[in-house]
């Protein structure tokens, strides 16, 4: 056997170097890189599914077209013909607006960027926006930094101490356990704060339980322990913050007793915490995405800033706070050719059912969705289905009839990254990584590239949209050509950009307008419940596939409902029951599992399993924004359980 290397671009942390064994014409197996010193030659469970999806039978190998109730199987050249036929149509008669993109993160490498290209030379679109992941904490920290971003993960061997904050890394960054186990070893103390017993529980000293959504809350009780007990760095305030007696103002008006009943933990524990925190510096605190998902999201994640600021652990090696680094960070992104575009108009992502049925003048008339799964993966369920249903052409391009494809009316094939040339960097590492092609066609499959290129010679703009992937490769990385990095030399192998930072804000010098670290001056309260939906529903990423993107299974089951075994008891209902789980937004058949892992008040459906196979937890989500960020509230959902069979609600719990 041969063996390539390449990179992993799924939507997760650890981009990790891949070594792909192909016999003959075919990928074998895969490993982990182990000379690269994050991948350590290990992959995650999900890789387990790469082959799979490569060679599954499902997979989607010619452009089809939807024929009545049914598809059929059509030429690349009438495929591209009828797409550039209706994007041009709606362009020509409704203007450019009229045509809704729709690109997310289902492959983060570089080359996606330039789907966007094709759209801005023919005047613009309508553009998603927002995110369903992170949004809210960028927008939160880049109030406080100027700019979000994160220290290297190796500066943790640095740390005293490491508080993980709705995170799982052993589940969706799992690279980061080696690092934390050596710090661990070295003598720094873990704590795990997250209302869920994760499986990231068993690798630390300490583990707080919080009710979903009081974050914020118990970060603002923390930092009035902190106050008190003179864990503050007096200089680092006076020096290289504005806002501090304001902050401190806010904290005054929380007592602690009050937020101990609110957030669930004990006034003891919140003060063991904090004592830790100010004691043990360098303290780092290592935020995760699911705390963001709320209305208040961004503003939680100013208040875990708070804590680093009050403590001096900012620009501090082995200190520091936050959840990721920009992965486009190293790019020139001119190559999306913005310039071009006449008009733009955005419909945030969490909102696009609700974006795409209320647009006007003009109204979308023709949706392309590339590298994402709307329909499963944006809140509310029902209502895109609805909004996709009522556009008047959808193409979607998939490598499977996903719960989006299906309601589109032409569906194009794509590669998975194991076919492809690109490049990808990490929104965790400080790497740039190589895509290189390790399988073949298997079938009729184009890159976006390849696709959107020969659409764009259809619609007269083939001059400047090339399917050369190096082409548009060596214009992205050409602001690193000053430190002498070439497309060449990241083709063999990853490559750390010499400006590439270890301790961010080492010089206490912030992004921004005044150079110093902004305190957040209030705090949102988390979103209230009630008696008619008495259970917090979390819908946190599984541990063995990527978001909706399944291995090639193509059975229908019912999703798993977890709740917590005392909870279960008092309601009345065991393991194997079947229960109907009821919010304000939708309802969704389940299979009831046991877990000793939940609060009393708190159940889990992971997220990803497709609809049309069983239902989406998406059915159960609201399509609000956060407070800043345009992110995803899907936390915020506040449920009921029936009982299939009973026309009486269960007893609260």
């Amino acid at each position: 056997m041969k063996e390539v290397l390449t990179s992993c671009t799924l939507d997760c942390p650890d981009t990790c170097s891949i070594l792909a064994q192909v016999d003959g014409d075919r990928v074998a197996a895969l490993r982990g890189n182990p000379d690269f010193e994050f991948t350590r030659g290990f992959l995650c469970r999900r890789s387990r599914g790469f082959l799979k999806r490569v060679f599954s039978p499902d997979r989607i190998l010619h452009p089809l077209r939807r024929e009545g109730s049914g598809w059929k199987q059509i030429s690349w050249d009438e495929a591209t013909d009828l797409a550039s036929d209706r994007i041009g149509g709606a362009i020509k008669t409704h203007g450019p607006l009229s045509v809704f993109y729709y690109r997310d993160a289902g492959s983060i490498a570089g080359l996606k960027l330039v789907n966007d290209r094709l759209f801005n030379l023919l005047g613009g679109a309508t553009f998603a926006s927002g995110s369903l992941c992170g949004g809210a904490g960028i927008a939160g920290q880049t109030v406080d930094f100027g700019l979000r971003t994160s220290h290297d993960p190796n500066d943790l061997l640095n740390s005293n101490l490491i508080i993980i904050w709705g995170r799982n890394p052993a589940w969706t960054n799992v690279h980061l356990l080696p690092i934390l186990r050596k710090a661990k070893a070295r003598g720094a103390t873990l704590v795990l704060v997250d209302p869920v017993e994760t499986a990231t529980a068993r690798l630390v000293d300490f583990h707080l339980a919080p009710v979903p959504g009081t974050d914020g809350l118990l970060a603002l009780g923390l930092a009035g322990c902190l106050i008190e007990a003179g864990h503050v760095d007096r200089g680092f305030l006076a020096h290289h913050t504005e806002g501090y007696s304001d902050f401190a103002e806010l904290v005054r008006r929380y007592d602690l007793k009050v937020i101990s009943e609110r957030t669930g933990i004990t006034e003891d524990k919140i003060r063991e915490l904090a004592s830790m925190y100010g004691r043990r510096k360098p303290a780092a605190i290592l935020g995760g995405w699911g705390l963001q998902r709320r209305s208040n999201g961004a503003n939680t994640y100013r208040v875990l800033d708070a804590l680093g600021a009050i403590t001096g652990n900012i620009g501090l090696s082995g200190g520091g706070g936050g959840h990721g680094m920009d992965e486009t960070r190293w790019y020139d992104m001119r190559l999306q050719g913005c310039e071009h575009a006449s008009a733009r108009r955005e419909i945030p992502r969490p909102m696009t059912g609700r974006g795409m049925l209320e647009a006007r003048e003009p109204a979308i008339e023709v949706a392309v969705v590339s590298g994402a799964n709307p329909v499963n993966q944006c809140p509310n369920t029902n209502r895109v289905r609805e909004a996709f249903e009522k556009t008047p052409f959808v193409i979607v391009m998939d490598m499977f009839m996903t719960d989006t494809a299906a309601v589109a009316d032409l569906v194009l094939p794509t590669t998975h990254f194991l076919q492809e040339q690109d490049v990808v960097a990490s929104y965790w590492h400080n790497y740039l990584m190589p895509v290189n092609p390790a399988q073949g066609r298997l079938g009729e499959e184009k890159t976006d590239l390849e696709t959107f290129a020969e659409i764009g010679k259809r619609l007269g703009v083939g001059d400047m949209l090339t399917g050369d992937p190096e082409h548009y490769l060596e214009a992205m990385l050409r602001p690193l050509e000053g430190e002498g990095l070439t497309l060449e030399a990241v083709v063999r192998g990853p490559v750390r950009p010499r400006g590439a930072v270890d301790v961010p804000f080492a010089d206490r010098s912030f992004a921004t307008p005044t150079g110093r670290f902004r305190f957040v001056v209030y705090v949102a309260e988390p979103a209230g419940g009630s008696e008619e939906y008495p259970f917090h529903l979390i819908s946190s990423h599984p541990h063995e596939r990527n978001h909706s993107q399944l291995t090639g299974e193509s059975e229908e089951r019912l999703p798993v409902v977890r709740i917590a075994e005392a909870a279960a008891e008092r309601l009345g209902v065991g393991g194997g029951d079947k229960v109907n789980v009821e919010t304000c937004h939708g309802s969704l058949d389940c299979i009831v599992e046991l877990s000793a892992a939940l609060r009393m008040d708190t159940v889990l459906i992971y997220e990803g399993w497709w609809d049309r196979l069983g239902g989406s937890v998406n059915r159960l989500t609201g399509d609000e924004l956060s407070d800043m960020g345009e992110n995803a509230t899907f936390n915020d959902a506040r449920c009921r359980i029936v009982k299939k069979g009973d026309s009486a609600l269960f007893p609260q719990v």
